[in-house]
């Protein structure tokens, strides 16, 4: 969901969003427009895209996700996954700790 164009609480009423972020998953752009409506449990994920050489469409794109887990539930799914290996594959820079 595009946060992008709304502007307050009036905008976001015909979206239902007590409910949506009571019970769904979402995934929002812009989620600082929630405002009030920001839940206190969640997971917020970060996207960056470092760009190594402006010349290089691709291959010279550094890519980093960033998950910070909000509230008991997600501290502990994040752990889960890290013991379960599900994480593996990703790379963890020395110089940030893993959650």
């Amino acid at each position: 969901m595009d946060l992008y164009r709304l502007s307050g609480d009036k905008d976001l009423e015909p979206l239902n969003m007590n409910y949506v972020l009571s019970n769904c998953l979402s995934l929002i752009e812009w989620p600082s427009r929630l405002g009030s409506l920001t839940p206190t449990v969640r997971l917020d994920a970060t996207f960056k895209i470092e760009d190594l050489d402006p010349n290089d469409d691709f291959e010279s794109k550094r890519r980093y996700l960033t998950l910070d887990a909000h509230g008991g539930m997600w501290e502990e799914r994040l752990k889960l996954l890290v013991s379960e290996g599900f994480i593996d594959d990703f790379i963890i820079a020395d110089d940030e700790a893993p959650l």
